[in-house]
């Protein structure tokens, strides 16, 4: 009897202090695991969203360059990014040290 009194009042006690777990946490509290779910969906809308957004303004860009070619009687192409800023010539091996490999023809190779 003592026995089986002790466990009825252990379980009195531990449904008491959930209940005041659960008052002082709310009803609209989450949990850590929740929150953090919730911060990286919001995180992955949003990039979704300026994707969107960066794609939208490329292709308006695409659209007015296109009409611009189109009726523009001055538009020339031209080269793109930096081969349109000068000409030079790539070294190779052989003009900096000439065809013998810079060894000066000394019989040393």
């Amino acid at each position: 009897m003592k026995q089986q009194a002790r466990l009825d009042a252990e379980a009195r006690e531990k449904a008491e202090r959930s209940l005041a777990a659960k008052k002082r946490k709310g009803s609209s509290s989450t949990s850590l695991k929740a929150q953090a779910r919730a911060s990286a969906e919001a995180a992955r809308s949003r990039e979704v969203q300026e994707a969107a957004a960066v794609k939208e303004e490329l292709r308006r860009k695409i659209e007015a360059d296109r009409e611009v070619r189109k009726n523009d009687p001055n538009w020339r192409p031209k080269a793109a990014g930096d081969k349109s800023q000068g000409s030079t010539k790539q070294t190779t091996f052989r003009d900096k040290f000439g065809e013998d490999g810079g060894c000066g023809g000394g019989g040393c190779c």
